[in-house]
């Protein structure tokens, strides 16, 4: 007898399993790729995402059954599964947990404990049972254990019901006697149906008899609608059912009868109620009134703001984009546009021409507190097509978003790194702006870059993927140079406006002759209070927010640190606590020394805070505002406290890097920058790059009206070429110099690297693990002796041999010992750094020892992390002791 083949199915199961694992489908159960399914693993149920059929078993190994569907429908279209699966191979990633990134939806199951029958249990129920029949029992009412077997025996029964209904001594006696036992399952909640509610046209002026709830709801979708009963496309306005029923105190049998009479119009809006293709279709006539981008086309209902017309250099990189969109084959683009050139009325006529062409798009900014002001831009343009995504919405109103470009009611999304996952239908257009910004790169698993994915995203749809920046990414920059992205330049202000004049203030010549303390320099203040004489407008960037950096104690030198990390604890004047910025540990300022017991403590360094009070206590008549993190924390207060300084209600404004994005204040003639060079202080490879970027940014926040704008840079290191080069605005020649460096240290974007850290909370753990992932690069690569160079590297030489691969080991070294040896597969070369401490040893509660790996080729580096994952996997070492992070934007 022929044994039946089995469909197998590979799942990606939503746990922290580096590689899917495959399932049998039972016969009841017509599973498709993209669904959400239950599956077993282990003792427990797990949710996973089905992706591909599977040919066989491994031998020996015995597939277990789909549990259950969890989606009547697939999730996840054939592009998003496969995105999804190079993010997991790319980052080296669980690819369930990719899968989970990529899935923002309300919790669709719920863990419940149960209680199910044991084989002992039945042994039990069917002595009582027989006890009973026989008369054994004592007649004093039915055997309340009998009873609790027999329901258990029928179905297994929710832990909390069951002591509820058969009391919680019962129950435990139970378990105790290994009668019945409790174990964690996921279950499926029951779905909220939403049904959309519009008047089906105007009302007739007699109506038929209706019951008071039916005029309550009609009346309550009448003054919804407005007078006309309908929008300005002419579509008859919706109310969610809910609050609808629930205002007029009905039912939904209330509705179907006027349903029925043909009152009302109802359509389900749930979130499995219309596939994306067909709302796509419903929505042709919308899309032919929109216009192809250059003129607005009048009455068009969803374009309330008209497109400007671009000015020649604009025209000129509007053109060679809009014809790689309407190629329809995948492109990306560097645009690099000096600041205030006009780069966002680009984005906006391209996502025009893609919408005329039953196109979708997606726009990326890297900051949640961006999107308000971007959004209100979005919706004058675009207006109800426009859905925003970001992890700073409430659960339900993601889950809203979703759905709504699911379904193709969205074709525009917008919103931060997660936004590349929108499941947009016929994807045409991808842009990333402020491309360079390291907030598109995530800082927990899965570890990718949102720029990057950006890209890959268009690549499988087949669309054009456009990246915008005044200051371009040392690696996108470098694609372009080599041909690999096209890149096209705007090179002047819109209206010919000139770019800010920068001035560079030595604070060490201040000091010298001042002898101040005051941050401020005698230059900025007049510069200031000319402005104030002017009723002009200026920003202040410091970025560092808090009010001091750190407490000291100079009678021992101790610093209050945080419990978590690593790190001294920074000083919040208005909360008056001592705060860590990287896990959140606040403590009360400390009367006396922790260590001992003096009462001279000091406070060190400004902040935002400080620099607000300082600005307060030097200009008493000017309208002095902050704006940090701690303030865009508030709800509402961000976009309020922008538009009151668009407004000219706000005289200075001082601020961190959120002061420098993307921000269009045409009143600004002036911006102060503090302290320009504190981000070069940073153990960072990235820093000089970082510190450029920064200051071109904010400098492009000035002169953007009618009048220039004039930037005063304080600094203790003037002669710093990214603080240099910065003040010229000249982007060309930092990269040139930054490129020089990176090519001497072979780091990215010439070489690839990736960040690997062990981790725990106990450091001897730490280590130990640190000394497995040694022990498989040990193993991974040759032994180098039978190879050592006879002369005795030292490490002077740093890409001589093609076919080197250097090492530098011991926990305690800076140096180390370097050998060179050739890696088996191919003649790439690998360098080691590590193990050693990392520059934050402690965080977040666990001590942390680092290896840094570089490589000349991303193949071999991926195939040699992949392993790594393998390895660390076979030897049982917990998924949370250690760290892989491909092409990591920050060694900390």
């Amino acid at each position: 007898m022929t044994r039946k083949k089995e469909n197998l199915v590979d799942v990606a199961v939503m746990a922290a399993i580096p590689r899917p694992l495959t399932y049998r489908v039972p016969e009841r159960l017509e599973v498709r790729a993209g669904q959400r399914v239950f599956v077993p693993l282990g003792k427990r149920r797990a949710q996973g995402i089905v992706l591909e059929p599977a040919t066989q078993m491994a031998a020996g190994v015995e597939a277990r059954d789909i549990a259950e569907l969890i989606d009547p429908q697939p999730l996840f279209s054939p592009e998003l599964l496969t995105l999804g699966l190079w993010i997991a191979e790319y980052y080296v990633a669980p690819v369930g947990e990719v899968f989970r990134t990529m899935l923002p939806l309300l919790k669709e199951t719920r863990r419940t404990e149960r209680l199910e029958i044991t084989g002992q249990g039945r042994a039990r129920m069917e002595e009582l049972r027989k006890a009973e029949e026989t008369g054994a029992a004592a007649e004093s009412g039915p055997n309340p254990e009998l009873t609790l077997l027999q329901e258990l025996a029928r179905r297994a029964l929710a832990l909390y019901a069951a002591r509820r209904r058969f009391g919680a001594d019962l129950v435990e006696r139970a378990q105790r006697e290994g009668f019945a036992q409790a174990h964690q399952v996921e279950e499926k909640q029951a779905r909220r149906t939403v049904l959309a509610v519009r008047l089906a046209g105007p009302l007739p002026e007699r109506l038929p008899r209706l019951s008071p709830v039916a005029r309550r709801i009609l009346d309550a979708l009448a003054t919804s609608a407005g007078p006309i009963g309908s929008d300005a496309a002419g579509k008859a306005k919706t109310q969610d059912h809910r609050p609808l029923l629930k205002s007029a105190r009905g039912s939904i049998q209330h509705l179907r009868r006027l349903e029925e009479a043909g009152l009302v119009a109802i359509e389900d809006r749930s979130p499995y109620g219309a596939p994306a293709a067909n709302a796509a279709a419903e929505q042709a006539s919308a899309l032919g009134a929109i216009t192809t981008g250059l003129v607005a086309e009048p009455g068009a209902a969803d374009h309330a703001a008209a497109p400007f017309k671009l000015t020649v250099p604009q025209s000129k990189a509007f053109d060679d984009l809009a014809t790689r969109l309407d190629a329809r084959k995948f492109s990306t683009v560097l645009l690099h546009g000096v600041t205030g050139s006009g780069k966002t009325e680009i984005y906006l006529q391209l996502i025009g021409r893609a919408l005329a062409q039953g196109r979708s798009a997606a726009m990326l900014v890297p900051e949640i507190a961006l999107t308000p002001a971007v959004r209100a831009l979005f919706a004058g343009r675009f207006g109800s097509q426009v859905a925003v995504l970001h992890s700073g919405l409430a659960r339900g109103e993601r889950h809203q978003a979703w759905w709504r470009a699911a379904r193709g009611e969205a074709r525009v999304v917008l919103g931060t790194r997660s936004a590349v996952f929108a499941p947009l239908v016929n994807l045409g257009l991808v842009i990333v702006d402020e491309e360079h910004d390291s907030s598109y790169k995530q800082d927990e698993t899965p570890r990718y870059n949102g720029r990057d994915v950006a890209v890959v995203r268009a690549r499988l749809a087949g669309a054009l993927c456009l990246l915008g920046s005044a200051t371009p990414s040392l690696e996108s920059y470098w694609n372009a140079e080599r041909g690999k992205y096209a890149l096209a330049k705007l090179e002047e202000r819109i209206a010919g406006r000139p770019l800010a004049t920068v001035e560079i203030i030595d604070m060490r010549a201040e000091f010298r002759q001042t002898f101040s303390k005051i941050p401020v320099s005698h230059r900025l203040r007049e510069e200031i209070e000319s402005q104030l004489a002017r009723r002009a407008q200026t920003i202040i960037l410091l970025n560092r927010r808090g009010y001091s950096l750190f407490l000291l104690c100079r009678s021992c030198g101790e610093s209050p640190g945080c419990v978590n990390c690593s790190i001294s604890l920074t000083y919040h004047r208005k909360e008056h606590r001592c705060v860590c910025h990287y896990c959140g540990y606040s403590t009360p300022v400390p009367k006396q020394c922790p260590a001992c017991a003096s009462e001279f403590i000091h406070y060190v360094g400004e902040g935002t805070e400080k620099i607000e009070d300082k600005f307060r206590e030097l200009f008493p008549s000017a309208r002095v505002e902050r704006l940090d993190r701690d303030v865009a924390r508030r709800p509402g207060h961000f976009e309020r406290l922008l538009g009151a300084f668009r407004r000219g209600e706000i005289d200075i404004l001082i601020g961190t890097q959120l002061v420098a994005k993307g921000h269009d204040f045409p009143g600004v003639t002036l911006v102060g920058v503090v302290s320009a060079d504190h981000g070069l202080r940073v153990a960072d490879f990235r820093a000089a790059e970082r510190t450029f970027q920064l200051l071109t940014q904010v400098a492009g926040r000035s002169g953007r009206g009618q009048a220039p704008g004039r930037v005063l840079v304080q600094t203790f290191y003037p002669e710093h070429y990214s603080i240099r080069l910065a003040a010229e605005q000249n982007y060309e020649r930092f990269f040139a110099k930054e490129m020089r460096f990176r090519r001497m240290m072979r780091y990215p974007p010439v070489f690839a690297l990736a960040h690997v850290v062990a981790q725990h909370t106990k450091i001897e753990r730490a280590v130990e693990v640190a000394k497995q992932i040694d022990q498989y690069f040990k193993n991974a690569l040759p032994d180098p002796e039978a190879d050592a160079d006879p002369a005795g590297d030292t490490g002077q030489k740093d890409a001589i041999d093609n076919s080197g691969v250097a090492r530098e080991t011991g926990l305690s070294t800076v140096r180390g010992l370097l050998r060179s040896t050739a890696y088996p597969s191919s003649g790439s070369r690998f360098r080691v750094l590590g193990p050693g401490p990392a520059p934050l040893a402690r965080l977040h509660g666990r001590h942390r020892i680092q290896f840094l790996i570089k490589a000349a080729s991303r193949s071999e580096l991926n195939h040699l992390l992949t392993g790594l994952a393998d390895y660390c996997q076979a030897e049982h070492i917990a998924p949370a002791s250690f760290v892989i992070d491909m092409d990591p934007v920050s060694v900390r």
